[in-house]
């Protein structure tokens, strides 16, 4: 049973900002990807050790589209990295699936997954807490004015009620909603990487 005493932060798509965050600490940092400078300015120790030392007992990453240089990165041993796997804490369930939708014409297309691949990679999975990079569709997913979440992740999300899905990518729809089961946070922090312009903010929530 859940105790009802756990204190998650949830943040995406920093893209190198990480800096000009205020972290309230607690006892679970989720990043749910885009994570690296898309720039590469930053080296990546410099990044993963700032995640590090966030004062959070345990830190949670999901790999974004702009991450493949983490992909093999050897991290440290509190920052646990889920790839298309599960894992409890407190008696939270949280589930990490590495990809995201594919979308047409993109410049970063690692971890692109097509939405019978994201179906399939879900099948049977339960969870408390389901962290993705992209949205589900309609549902916080709208970047540059489309539409870009997934069937797959909204259908999964209905038939299996976590109480949570955590996510980022479309940078224009921050925020959360809930549909009366489940509460659904877009935390991206970046508004345009191109003009390198910031808006979001870290969800703060107790388990």
């Amino acid at each position: 049973m859940i105790d009802n005493n756990c204190k998650i932060t949830h943040i995406s798509d920093t893209h190198g900002y990480h800096d000009t965050l205020t972290l309230q600490g607690g006892d679970i940092l989720i990043h749910s990807g885009d994570i690296l400078d898309f720039e590469k300015k930053i080296p990546i120790e410099k990044i993963v050790d700032w995640i590090d030392r966030t004062p959070y007992d345990f830190k949670i990453i999901v790999l974004g589209n702009h991450d493949e240089e983490l992909l093999n990165y050897k991290l440290p041993e509190n920052i646990i990295l889920l790839q298309n796997s599960s894992l409890k804490i407190r008696n939270i369930t949280f589930y990490g699936l590495t990809g995201t939708l594919k979308e047409f014409n993109t410049r970063y297309p690692f971890g692109e997954l097509s939405d019978i691949d994201i179906q399939n990679e879900l099948k049977d999975i339960e969870c408390d807490v389901l962290i993705t990079h992209g949205p589900p569709k309609d549902i916080l997913d709208n970047k540059l004015g489309k539409s870009v979440g997934s069937f797959s992740l909204l259908e999964y999300v209905k038939k299996y009620e976590p109480k949570y899905h955590l996510f980022g990518h479309a940078h224009h729809s921050k925020g959360t909603f809930t549909d009366g089961i489940t509460i659904f946070s877009n935390a991206s922090i970046v508004d345009r990487l191109t003009q390198k312009t910031l808006g979001g903010k870290p969800f703060d929530f107790i388990m």
